[in-house]
């Protein structure tokens, strides 16, 4: 990230600040990178094998609130070769992207939690709760 982010003007980096701020405070938050493959991002995974597109926006919601955002940032998007700072949160989720975030520890644990449980990313996805027995899927279709 730094690298990407060093030939960037003095604009660039104080509006990143004034992001970061707004968004977490004054506090000194954490970083750290995941993964949309495996078991890293199982439910992300299952989701797009149903035909469901999940976004950069899905991993900063909160569970609790589908309208309130977690205090994370996505920093950077590595997809293949390409690198993309500061991406959109509408931006789709692919296989294999690599995305750097920012953001409270507590954040950090809600969305690898999110990540792995297909029926709390489905309602976030989708606004709709997934039936948990088979009877439920049954009257669903």
């Amino acid at each position: 990230f730094l690298a990407t982010a060093r030939p960037k003007t003095n604009a660039w980096a104080n509006a990143v600040i004034a992001q970061l701020v707004s968004k977490l405070g004054e506090q000194v938050p954490d970083t750290w990178d995941i993964t949309i493959e495996g078991e890293m991002a199982f439910a992300v995974c299952a989701l797009m094998q149903q035909g469901l597109q999940p976004t950069l926006k899905h991993l900063v919601m909160s569970p609790a609130g589908k309208r309130h955002e977690m205090p994370v940032v996505p920093l950077m998007l590595v997809r293949g070769v390409q690198k993309s700072m500061l991406p959109e949160l509408s931006t789709p989720l692919q296989l294999g992207d690599k995305i750097l975030c920012c953001g409270m520890d507590q954040a950090k644990s809600i969305q690898r939690y999110v990540m792995h449980d297909i029926k709390t990313l489905h309602y976030l996805v989708t606004g709709n709760e997934m039936p948990e027995t088979w009877v439920g899927r049954w009257l669903k279709k």
